[in-house]
């Protein structure tokens, strides 16, 4: 399974921030973020260098490495809090 086919699974749930149950910040910009940091700490510092459209995308991720460390439920969290998987630029996103 690729990046893209688990977050796509779980489109459905964007904007649910309500039923995250372990939430690192109140904002889910910043749960995103710090979640994203804690399961690929060398990634997150060099990533959000494309902002378009409102959308901000993390191009540094290392997609295999996030692979390995993810759980479901931490790709429903992402989800909730509007991260998504832009095919067009092959990359993780956020919308605020």
């Amino acid at each position: 399974m690729t990046i893209e086919d688990l977050f796509e699974n779980f489109v459905s749930v964007d904007g649910e921030v309500e039923l995250i149950k372990n939430k690192l910040s109140t904002s889910p910009i910043i749960h995103a973020l710090m979640l994203l940091d804690k399961l690929v700490p060398k990634g997150i510092d060099h990533t959000i260098d494309l902002i378009d459209g409102g959308s901000v995308y993390f191009n540094g991720i290392d997609e295999d490495e996030l692979l390995r460390v993810i759980t479901i439920e931490q790709v429903i969290d992402l989800c909730r809090c509007g991260v998504f998987y832009s095919s067009e630029k092959c990359c993780l996103g956020i919308r605020p």
